[in-house]
């Protein structure tokens, strides 16, 4: 079981990746495109004498396009696109990011483009030779009342733990272990029934559904059901009505079968916390005991610190995340610890969960 909660920042800084920065205007190839503190419709703008050019730009020089006040049709509109190299990088993946304003057009062969805006990163592969890629002006900002020039600031190169290659297709499919997944749920005419087809099940496998009526059970299905895997009951009954699912083929006798399922027909399931003052923020999912059913990673509590430099203060508590079964068994809690600062958007989680012993889990989170 792995919990991951990171922005790029965090899970780079827990990794040690290695990073590179350059200046934009150290990677320009064909700098006949760059004119020094002019602002003309055909060129680009290197520019130092901004206001608080320091404070706003690295090196206080920005590359700046022309205003862009609507899309244009080619790259050569405008000015002409700047073609960007950096070298003497070992081979391998990376991820680019690009400090930039506004939007600009981004092209890793010159000839196909897409909109680059702040705060946008693209996996790239160096080869030997470096790596090169083009910006562009073509692009205007889908809000009117934002239009105006594009900005290139700084470059950055992040690189990425390299994989085992593999030859041709994968030889065997990730393949998840998951329960038959029997649910109900109200619906405008009765209680919808619904569950899996699981990939070891035979072609031809059909299903027979069963209410349970006090001590007697009653079919439902006139036909057993093989084209579909839901099921309308038109008369549930009782809110809390019980069901059975039960599947069968024709090369399965009835003792064979799979063993009959029992739900309580209820829409949701609620979990017992262990501090029942606290709110939960985020729900990750994921089969945290191999047994095939979804289980629940909760952050907590539900707060938030907005980065803006006038709302922004310390966090007042640090953020914990704890392991529930489906069931409500407690598993584990961590303490995130103060490096986690609060925040909605920038402490994501994501949770993955596999098949290891169950004891060991309990123990070892």
């Amino acid at each position: 079981m792995k919990i991951l909660i990171s922005s790029w920042i965090l899970m780079i800084a827990a990794t040690a990746f290695a990073e590179f920065h350059w200046e934009a205007e150290d990677c320009v190839v064909n700098r006949e495109t760059l004119v020094e503190n002019s602002h003309v419709g055909n060129r680009w703008n290197l520019w130092s004498t901004d206001k608080d050019a320091d404070k706003k730009w690295s090196g206080g020089v920005t590359i700046q396009s022309p205003r862009v006040m609507a899309d244009r049709e080619g790259p050569e509109d405008g000015a002409p696109p700047l073609h960007l190299r950096v070298k003497d990088l070992q081979s391998g993946d990376y991820m680019l990011t690009m400090k930039t304003g506004r939007v600009l057009g981004f092209s890793l062969d010159g000839k196909t483009w897409r909109r680059w805006h702040a705060g946008d990163t693209i996996q790239v592969e160096v080869s030997k030779d470096g790596l090169e890629w083009w910006i562009d002006d073509r692009y205007a900002m889908e809000r009117e009342d934002q239009r105006g020039s594009g900005y290139l600031d700084t470059i950055s190169l992040i690189a990425l733990p390299k994989g085992t290659k593999v030859n041709g297709w994968a030889r065997r499919r990730p393949a998840e272990k998951m329960d038959r997944g029997f649910v109900s749920m109200p619906v405008d005419g009765g209680k919808r029934l619904s569950w899996r087809l699981l990939v070891s099940d035979a072609e031809d496998t059909a299903f027979d559904i069963y209410r349970l009526e006090g001590e007697k059970r009653r079919k439902l299905n006139a036909k057993s059901i093989r084209s579909t895997t839901d099921f309308l009951d038109t008369q549930p009954g009782a809110a809390t009505a019980r069901y059975i699912l039960r599947k069968s083929s024709a090369n399965e006798s009835e003792s064979q079968a799979e063993p009959l399922t029992l739900i309580n027909g209820l829409p949701c399931r609620s979990l017992r916390l262990r501090n029942e003052k606290t709110t939960v923020q985020k729900v990750g999912i994921a089969d945290l005991n191999g047994d095939g059913v979804y289980d629940f990673v909760l952050k907590t509590p539900n707060a938030n610190i907005d980065p803006w430099h006038k709302y922004w203060k310390r966090s007042p508590e640090t953020y914990k995340v704890s392991a529930y079964l489906t069931d409500g068994t407690f598993l584990w809690e961590n303490d995130l610890g103060w490096a986690i600062e609060r925040g909605i958007w920038y402490s994501p989680i994501i949770v993955s969960g596999k098949q290891i012993n169950r004891e060991e889990y309990l123990f070892h989170p």
